[in-house]
C-alpha cells in the first residue's frame, strides 16, 4: 500500500496486495497518523482535526486532544464505478 500527501489530500496508489487501483485522492479533513491495515484489508488511520488544538492538548494535559479512527475501504458500492473509488468512515 503506498499512500503519499499531495496538497491537503492523500493520493492512494496501491490498496491490498494484488490488484492495484486506478491513483484516487482522498479528501480528508484531518491529519493522519499510524496508519495500519486490519486482516480484511481495510486502512485504520488515527485522525487530529485540528492540529493546532492538538497541539495544545500536548502542552496541557489538563486539555482534551481532539482525535478520531478513520477506517478505510475499497468502495463496492453503486458509486465506485463513477469515481469514488475508496470508502473513508469515521467511526
Amino acid at each position: 500500500m503506498s499512500f503519499g500527501r499531495v496538497s491537503g489530500q492523500w493520493l492512494c496508489l496501491h490498496l491490498g496486495s494484488i490488484s492495484p487501483l486506478i491513483p484516487t485522492e482522498l479528501n480528508i479533513d484531518r491529519l493522519l497518523d499510524n496508519l495500519s491495515v486490519d486482516e480484511e484489508g481495510a486502512l485504520w488511520a488515527a485522525g487530529v482535526p485540528s492540529a493546532v488544538r492538538w497541539l495544545s492538548a500536548l502542552r496541557d494535559p489538563a486539555q482534551v486532544a481532539p482525535s478520531s479512527a478513520l477506517r478505510i475501504t475499497k468502495n463496492i458500492g453503486g458509486n465506485a464505478y463513477f469515481g469514488e473509488k475508496l470508502k473513508v468512515e469515521k467511526v
